[in-house]
């Protein structure tokens, strides 16, 4: 248990997502790619979480591959003991803000959600980062997940 600072060796070869075949795709903090000299992975507990968010310029990576292409809602699940910080969430051209709203404590998490589309199969990185923070540490980053909305091949509107 404890902090572990990740470094080039942690990465042996890139590693890959795939849609599973209900269309989803997990994203978890343990296969994260960590851009920010305070960011951490914290294995303490069940799930791995990413902690240090203190950084203006902080991000979190993942390369994924889509089979299907769609809408994809994206589940954020996060805890923040202040609120007021905000986030973006990017894949491809596609990227929405979101706001970082309050747990109360750094064990407390919530799952916020937000739509972005994935227009083509294949690779694709997904990239979260601070847009502000609200507090000396903008939350503690536990997964993402995409949950397809079933509109591939149709005009949302």
């Amino acid at each position: 248990p404890g902090e572990k600072k990740p470094d080039k060796d942690d990465y042996p070869g890139e590693v890959f997502l795939a849609q599973e075949g209900n269309g989803q795709i997990n994203f978890p903090a343990s296969v994260a790619k960590l851009f920010g000299p305070t960011l951490t992975l914290h294995v303490e507990g069940p799930e791995p979480v990413i902690t240090g968010w203190t950084g203006d310029d902080d991000a979190v990576t993942w390369e994924f591959r889509v089979v299907r292409p769609d809408i994809f809602r994206v589940e954020i699940t996060y805890s923040a003991e202040q609120g007021g910080g905000q986030f973006l969430v990017a894949v491809d051209e596609a990227e929405k803000t979101g706001d970082v709203v309050g747990t109360e404590n750094v064990g407390t998490f919530r799952t916020d959600k937000i739509f972005l589309p994935v227009k083509r199969k294949g690779k694709h990185t997904l990239t979260v980062r601070t847009v502000q923070r609200g507090g000396q540490q903008l939350w503690t980053l536990k997964s993402l997940r995409f949950v397809p909305q079933g509109v591939s091949g149709k005009d949302p509107r």
